[in-house]
């Protein structure tokens, strides 16, 4: 009997051959977890013989769990309720039809994870917005699918998730607070934090709108004079963005806004995001132009100063995690010191390229940060890194030595599939999240509810990334020679055979989710590649970095406008060539989808979201390449506009049916349907410049930067 496969694969196990057969399960003992008794209620009976024995793990470290499994029944130990839950996952991965009863495999498994917090990213763009869980069919669908994900969440062991932004603005809808307290409730039973984002400085401007008041530097509030502080010297707006740090009257303002969102919503987690800063030249650039007033109460232009830079934003933490920390709820039980994981994200969250140089004045910074936030439930947020510019251990072991044992550190790992340069539905970046060991928490940029295979390869990695599916990592290294390889992985160029080759993670993870035949089906669609040089995977979801005219397209100088080049010509040829093969790869994808639909024995609904997503995509995508072909010939001169202006109908009869079907939508930005509908109304935008030019030579009509649900010149 060979060993069974149980995902994520367990610190420690031992199978002794054999099984325990049973009709039911006598259940003796106490279990603190309601949701793990909720899950296993279906095996209980009153008589036995076989018991299912629950008890305390004396010393154990929470979220661990011991099952032992023999002739009289099971034994399941842990030192806390999230462990018994997880006992009762793996337990009920070991479950096996036997005739008309149950069988259990002989054995004890000892089960520990390597990360305390293990996250994944359900927002469609980064961390920033965009409810991937939302199919734009009303409040129960939307309900029914986001429970349906907190519980695939828990079955594989994970326990955190990006799921809205950017902004504090608690009341976003009429039934946005009641939505939210309902999921971050069900989140809590299942031992899951649910994160969302704002800015604690800067609001913003960087990029994307803020959802709720944007502060600015003033003298007196609501109206007083403004006046500069931090920033960026280039965008003089950004000094005024709320950025100064020794404003009291701001700061409280600041206090009063995060803690009236935590009260509204009773979140799992928050990401405080300051001024969009990561590398320290920038960060000291910033520091230099602070005001007077901030001068005088932190004199020092070292940022790893005490009466510096880190002192200054320590303050800022303290103040903010403390409001945070006075909210709570007698009638639901929510304590945010408890139930509410802070964390503070910049400036100074870092670059992995950095040299050496640069990671030592990160490490000086942090280290005063974490000093002066010294026994607070505060965590320092920094992006992955890796290696540096001589060959040393990973860099986040150096971090933790020099934080210490009791530092919190969170890394978000923005790797690949992220939503800003890249949504392929899986990559081989997972097995790195090993080198990020020193780290309490690491969040995954990518595993939105279009990546359910990666949420789950994701959690192998993040709970023991030394498993069955081990893809060997160096323990010295230089970056010069680590990074390449490694976006290589990221970016599908390459893929570990432990994950893609047939019988790897990938085929284990599809039958474990959808049975065995249609998790065939489905590891076909997602092996599925193009041959462009970045090995793009078929459209899902929608808001995809193939799309031009968004931020953070990767054909960004497909616009029509005066002078086009010849790089943007060749982009557009590109992009042509490419949109072609994807029309034919989402066509493959959708059948297969289809087929796996009919055959699964479980997540159906999906399946059929997977298929008619790839299905939308095929429909947008032929309309780009007859856009781009017309983009083309008028921009060698001639003139197609008959062809053009029924493209243009085309176009709107299909924006008309997408923005239909937003209307059902949740998620304020619309879900995916939402970015779909934005994108047809910005082609639709295109073709109308191009005709303006066509009937008005040697005139332009500027077209608009997409931006996740907005627009801009």
């Amino acid at each position: 009997m060979s060993a069974p496969i149980i995902i994520p694969t367990p610190a420690e196990s031992r199978w002794d051959g054999g099984q325990l057969v049973f009709q039911e399960l006598l259940f003796q003992g106490d279990c603190p977890s309601r949701y793990a008794l909720a899950r296993l209620e279906h095996w209980r009976g009153d008589d036995g013989p076989a018991v299912l024995r629950f008890q305390p793990l004396p010393g154990g470290d929470a979220q661990a769990y011991e099952l032992v499994i023999d002739a009289a029944g099971v034994t399941m130990s842990a030192a806390d309720p999230d462990g018994f839950m997880y006992g009762a996952m793996t337990l009920l991965q070991l479950l096996t039809k036997h005739g008309d009863g149950w069988a259990l495999p002989l054995g004890r498994i000892a089960d520990r994870p390597r990360f305390e917090i293990r996250g994944v990213n359900w927002n469609l763009m980064a961390e920033i917005r965009g409810w991937s869980q939302d199919d734009c069919q009303g409040s129960r669908d939307f309900r029914l699918r986001f429970l349906a994900g907190l519980d695939l969440m828990a079955e594989y062991k994970l326990n955190f998730a990006f799921i809205d932004g950017v902004g504090w603005n608690g009341r976003r809808f009429h039934s946005y607070p009641s939505l939210m307290r309902d999921m971050n409730a069900a989140a809590r039973r299942r031992g899951i934090h649910l994160c969302y984002v704002g800015y604690s400085s800067g609001y913003g401007e960087q990029h994307e709108e803020f959802d709720g008041e944007s502060f600015e530097n003033r003298y007196d509030y609501p109206r007083g004079a403004l006046y500069p502080c931090m920033g960026f010297a280039a965008k003089p707006v950004s000094r005024l963005m709320g950025t100064c740090l020794s404003n009291k009257k701001l700061l409280k303002r600041k206090c009063a806004q995060l803690q009236q969102f935590v009260q509204t919503v009773e979140p799992g987690a928050l990401y405080v995001h300051g001024l969009d800063i990561s590398v320290n030249a920038e960060a000291q650039a910033s520091w230099n132009l602070r005001c007077p007033n901030c001068r005088e109460r932190w004199p020092n232009d070292d940022l790893a100063a005490p009466d510096g830079m880190a002192g200054a934003c320590a303050n800022l933490f303290l103040h903010l995690a403390e409001a945070v920390g006075r909210v709570r709820n007698p009638q639901t039980g929510y304590d945010a010191r408890r139930d509410c994981m802070v964390n503070m994200v910049g400036p100074n969250y870092t670059n992995a390229y950095e040299n050496d140089d640069e990671w030592r004045c990160h490490l000086d910074y942090f280290e005063t940060v974490s000093r002066l936030l010294a026994g607070k439930n505060i965590y320092l947020m920094l992006r992955e890194q890796f290696f540096g510019d001589v060959p040393k251990a990973p860099r986040y072991q150096e971090l933790r030595q020099r934080l210490g044992p009791d530092a919190k550190i969170s890394c978000v790992y923005f790797a690949a599939a992220s939503g800003f340069y890249d949504s392929s539905i899986i990559s081989g970046d997972a097995p790195a999240i090993g080198l990020l060991s020193g780290a309490n928490a690491v969040i995954t940029g990518n595993g939105n509810a279009f990546q359910e295979t990666r949420q789950v390869i994701n959690a192998e990695y993040l709970w023991n990334p030394d498993g069955a599916f081990r893809v060997d990592q160096p323990t010295v290294a230089v970056s010069a020679e680590f990074m390449p390889a490694h976006r290589q992985q990221a970016f599908g160029i390459s893929s570990p055979p432990q994950l893609f080759e047939a019988g790897g993670l990938l085929d284990v993870v599809c039958a474990k989710l959808y049975g065995k035949a249609a998790g065939a089906l489905v590891a076909r669609a997602q092996r599925l590649r193009t041959s462009h040089g970045d090995k793009y995977s078929h459209t899902t979801p929608l808001w995809n970095a193939t799309f031009p005219n968004w931020r953070f397209s990767n054909f960004k100088l497909v616009r029509w406008q005066a002078g086009l080049t010849p790089e943007a010509l060749a982009q557009a040829s590109e992009l042509q060539a490419l949109l072609k093969e994807l029309v034919k790869l989402n066509q493959q994808a959708a059948k297969l989808y289809w087929r796996a639909y009919e055959k699964a024995e479980k997540r159906r609904f999906h399946l059929a979201r997977m298929a008619e997503t790839c299905d939308n995509a095929v429909k947008m995508q032929q309309l780009m390449v007859r856009w781009l072909g017309l983009f083309l010939e008028a921009a060698a001169g001639r003139r197609p506009l008959k062809r053009l202006e029924a493209l243009q109908e085309e176009v709107r009869l299909l924006h008309n049916r997408l923005q239909h079907r937003r209307s059902f939508a949740m998620d304020p930005n619309g879900g995916d349907i939402g970015f779909a509908t934005a994108q047809m109304k910005l082609l639709g935008k295109e073709l109308r410049a191009i005709a303006w030019t066509l009937k008005n030579p040697g005139k332009f009509r500027p077209t608009n930067e997409l931006i996740y649900g907005t627009q801009r010149q």
